[in-house]
């Protein structure tokens, strides 16, 4: 009888442990499933990206949350130093992607025809942020999607008021950015500790000739 039942016990653990094995298996073939399906979901991606441009590419990083989907940082080959990002959704069972690669290239070429000038903009009074970031993109505003371009420029002046010499030095730098075409649409000069600013938009002064007016519109911000 205690034979039997040793038996009895010695299946029942047995038929456990493969029960448990089984189960391990079919867990760890799901899990490599959906490594195998992101792997391949990253590489359709890639490619879908690569023939877009023509040019190979390269992960920064890729993200993958709950909140926000899944993302990719990435860069080519060529232009290591220009990152976008690639999201991509599903519209009527078909994957569709989006970056923002000519708009990170319009930024960087940007930054670097900026980089050019800013010594001479150094001697106005005017510096880099400590953020480093000269050109930044942006929201044109928060009502509508349209993304831009920011000229970021710090100051120990404050423009809690604004003297005379302080329109021209502004003028002397709207001057160089229009004589040097940088590629911006937004002017903001502040002041670094009060945090005063103007900010000018370069699309609504473009055609105005006269400092008068110029000055009028910095006064105005």
């Amino acid at each position: 009888m205690k034979k039997k039942l040793l038996g009895i016990i010695a299946v029942c653990v047995l038929a456990i442990g493969i029960g448990t094995l089984i189960i391990l298996w079919y867990v760890g073939m799901f899990f490599f499933d959906k490594v195998e399906d992101s792997r391949t979901e990253d590489e359709i991606a890639k490619a879908y990206i690569e023939e877009k441009y023509g040019m190979d590419t390269i992960f920064i990083n890729i993200t993958d949350n709950f909140v926000d989907g899944k993302s990719y940082r990435m860069a080519f080959k060529e232009q290591e130093e220009v990152v976008f990002t690639v999201t991509f959704e599903t519209v009527d069972y078909s994957t569709v992607y989006h970056d923002d690669y000519e708009i990170m290239l319009a930024e960087y070429e940007a930054k670097e025809q900026a980089e050019k000038i800013l010594p001479q903009i150094e001697e106005i009074g005017f510096e880099k942020p400590l953020s480093g970031l000269l050109v930044q993109t942006g929201l044109d505003n928060i009502k509508n999607e349209k993304r831009i371009r920011w000229l970021m420029l710090e100051t120990e002046t404050s423009y809690e008021t604004i003297e005379k010499n302080e329109v021209e030095a502004i003028i002397t730098v709207l001057n160089l950015v229009e004589d040097y075409n940088i590629d911006v649409q937004k002017i903001k000069l502040y002041n670094r500790w009060d945090r005063s600013q103007v900010v000018l938009d370069l699309r609504e002064i473009e055609d105005v000739q006269s400092e008068e007016e110029i000055e009028a519109r910095i006064r105005s911000r």
